[in-house]
């Protein structure tokens, strides 16, 4: 069934211009290809005011933290708890949140660790843009 499916970007036009892509992304395999899709500048103030660069949000605290494989996709709950530590925050200093991963029960799993409010989560309800946003899972 999957290998049925058309690509989803595919265009005659964008074909000629990029040979070399393939044309693979499907609405079945898009997730594992194509996470993490995004570049982010991230400067100080001095080198952005320099290039005439307009801050679009402030890093408050991040971390990184990886967990036991056989519990995938776990790490979401510790990484929350480390970058709340660091930054001196609790869960209810943040506006709104997004866990960032495609499987609901990740997200429903940190929930119930954390005791996140979900009707502060941009990943089960659209929101509007928030002062203050923890994104607990990067992609890719």
């Amino acid at each position: 069934m999957l290998s049925g499916l058309k690509p989803a970007f595919y265009a005659d036009s964008w074909a000629a211009r990029f040979p070399h892509i393939g044309w693979k992304v499907t609405a079945g395999n898009a997730s594992p290809i194509n996470d993490g899709a995004a570049a982010v500048l991230i400067t100080s103030s001095e080198p952005a005011r320099r290039l005439g660069l307009r801050p679009r949000a402030r890093l408050h605290s991040f971390a990184v933290l990886g967990d036991d494989p056989l519990y995938m996709l776990t790490a979401i709950i510790p990484a929350t708890a480390k970058v709340l530590a660091r930054g001196g925050l609790s869960l209810s200093d943040i506006d709104a949140f997004e866990v960032n991963e495609a499987f609901a029960s990740v997200v429903l799993a940190w929930q119930k660790e954390t005791g996140a409010d979900l009707a502060k989560s941009t990943s089960m309800v659209v929101r509007p843009r928030s002062a203050t946003r923890l994104v607990a899972a990067a992609p890719g």
